[in-house]
């Protein structure tokens, strides 16, 4: 599946084809963009848009419909998380967002969970989702 991968400083966007070409632009992401601050990466194929956080040892999930960002769902990890307990991100390196504890994953899971989209185009069945 054909997926396009954009983040702040690149947002024309990266071509990845298959698992192998989105490992290398993970990493080179990681490498060149997160020393300071964790970033946000999207990937969008087959009408999703799939966004996933890069740089720390514990990451995000989101996924929308491309046409319409104003809903969109979250990976659920730790369901007895607290509400009020949150983790901080940077979208596309420069907004500051709070993300639910619930929320949050292991950097390895999310990463596997953006391999399962770019090989299938659809939304992970790995994990629950919820609305947000």
């Amino acid at each position: 599946m054909k997926a396009i991968v954009t983040w702040w400083s690149h947002e024309d966007g990266v071509a990845v084809n298959d698992v192998a070409e989105l490992d290398h632009v993970i990493d080179d992401v990681i490498k060149s963009e997160c020393r300071e601050y964790p970033t946000v990466l999207e990937i969008r194929a087959n009408g999703y848009l799939f966004s996933i956080a890069v740089g720390l040892a514990e990451s995000f999930i989101q996924i929308s419909c491309d046409s319409d960002l104003s809903s969109y769902f979250a990976a659920v990890w730790d369901k007895n998380a607290p509400d009020n307990d949150t983790l901080n991100f940077y979208f596309q390196g420069l907004h500051h967002t709070e993300i639910r504890r619930r929320n949050i994953l292991p950097s390895t899971v999310a990463r596997e969970l953006a391999r399962s989209f770019v090989l299938s185009g659809t939304i992970p069945k790995e994990v629950e989702w919820e609305k947000q």
